[in-house]
């Protein structure tokens, strides 16, 4: 992945994105039949709105230490965020953080937010994986 820089919310970006990450997190996630039950995939529609190509719309699976990102709204999702582009990138380069962009107005979140902070763990790791990403990116 190094070497290559990508647009934030581009479609090359994207494409780092899923090289980046383990997945994918179907919304089916059977075990092996000596496995305990996996854990709930939390899905989170991000809508980030006023982006140098207008809107942008994606959806982020996450559990069991698998996820996936994809490009548009499919699906039902467990929570919805809603920002704006300028707050999405600061969130996503450690400069803002969530909770006070949500705090601020910046940040608008619906549906089962209770999951979301119960899942905070998830959301941690894939912040992890995402580090190389967030160096080939550019804004």
């Amino acid at each position: 992945m190094m070497g290559r820089m990508a647009r934030f919310l581009s479609e090359e970006w994207f494409a780092l994105v899923r090289d980046a990450v383990p997945g994918p997190a179907e919304h089916d996630t059977r075990g092996d039949p000596g496995d305990s039950p996996p854990a709930h995939l939390v899905t989170v529609r991000h809508r980030v709105m006023g982006g140098p190509d207008g809107d942008v719309d994606y959806v982020v699976r996450a559990g069991s230490g698998r996820f996936s990102v994809e490009r548009g709204t499919p699906g039902p999702v467990d929570i919805e965020v809603v920002e704006d582009y300028d707050s999405a990138f600061a969130i996503s380069q450690g400069h803002l953080p969530p909770a006070a962009a949500f705090a601020t107005g910046r940040l608008k979140l619906e549906g089962d937010v209770a999951l979301l902070a119960a899942r905070q763990g998830d959301f941690a790791a894939l912040g992890q994986l995402l580090a190389p990403v967030r160096a080939a990116t550019t804004y």
